[in-house]
């Protein structure tokens, strides 16, 4: 594994340590966008060569989850769901970005719009899911469910006391809709996101958007390793495919190409599945981030290059509490 082209972008004024999000764009290779802490989107246009700051609209917040954002197939809508601002919306390219909160979108007596995850309808993009929460207000959790572009929203999953890790369609079939709960749980609807249903022990993280297999992880009680699980029937059925190589993932990236490729991040280290076993990518390449007298090299979240999957971009961060200035570093490499 060759890590290239390390850019290390550091916040200008951001208060929290906050984990990166990362979007590719999913038919021009050379288009991505960055947003970190709670400062601006980033974006390039020449395949992380060089970054600017995107758009002339709200440029404040942060995103918390690995699937906090949405491309639609022309390129041109794009969808970040925030911490603490909810949904962040451009539709000319990322020039100008517009703010859809309203007092729906709140949990019932919360004090933020923190949409931790979301989804959008690929049939409909009207449609959309998100997991709405707050770190002010811990244990009180909701889905909610919006039909005409965020213009109204109503509760389709009453309080829910676990935050959420995913959220995401089944590309082919959008009466589908996937979450997986830090808690180790999974939930599904095959209503287009009006009802929904546990999955017991499994906590759903990755659907590929080719052929709609999804991913899920059974966390272990205390130590010991994850057990992972594959569905090629919408989750109506599981197959165990054995113990993994690390306790509970951090970051999970599915191969938009090969679904038998699956990316993930745990600790300090980066492991790949190809359908069969797990390897352990080198990553030492990777600079290490220092947090007091401490080095880290966690990646905290991860997505696949839609176009030339061998590329992976990373965001880098060292974990810790407080305010400060949190040094980011985008980090491209190949296998």
């Amino acid at each position: 594994m060759n890590t290239e082209n390390s850019i290390n972008i550091e916040p200008d004024g951001s208060r929290y340590s906050a984990k990166t999000g990362i979007a590719t764009h999913p038919s021009d290779k050379n288009i991505a966008l960055v947003q970190f802490g709670d400062t601006s989107l980033v974006k390039t246009v020449n395949g992380g060569d060089t970054w600017t700051y995107s758009g002339n609209g709200y440029m404040g917040g942060r995103i918390g989850k690995q699937t906090a954002y949405y491309f639609d197939k022309n390129g041109n809508k794009w969808v970040y769901f925030m911490v603490d601002h909810g949904v962040l919306m451009t539709e000319n390219n990322g020039d100008t970005w517009r703010r859809i909160v309203t007092g729906e979108l709140r949990v019932d007596d919360f004090r933020g719009n923190t949409t931790i995850v979301g989804a959008v309808d690929p049939n409909n993009p009207d449609t959309m899911i998100v997991f709405v929460g707050s770190w002010v207000s811990p244990g009180a959790y909701q889905i909610k469910r919006t039909t005409n572009g965020g213009k109204d929203w109503i509760k389709v999953k009453e309080t829910m006391e676990v935050s959420c890790s995913f959220l995401a369609f089944h590309p082919l079939d959008s009466d589908y809709v996937y979450a997986g709960t830090d808690d180790g749980n999974g939930w599904m609807s095959s209503d287009n996101g009006e009802n929904w249903v546990e999955i017991p022990g499994k906590s759903i993280r990755a659907v590929s958007p080719k052929d709609g297999v999804i991913y899920a992880f059974e966390y272990p009680s205390s130590g010991g390793s994850s057990i992972l699980y594959r569905s090629i029937d919408k989750g109506e059925n599981w197959d165990n495919l054995g113990v993994t190589l690390f306790n509970r993932p951090v970051a999970v990236a599915i191969d938009p190409q090969n679904s038998n490729n699956l990316y993930v991040s745990s600790s300090n280290y980066l492991y790949v599945f190809n359908g069969t076993i797990w390897k352990n990518i080198a990553i030492e390449g990777i600079p290490l981030e220092k947090f007091g007298d401490r080095d880290w090299r966690v990646l905290s979240v991860l997505a696949v290059d839609p176009l030339r999957p061998n590329i992976i971009y990373a965001g880098l961060k060292a974990p810790g509490a407080g305010h400060r200035i949190t040094l980011v570093n985008i980090q491209r490499f190949t296998d």
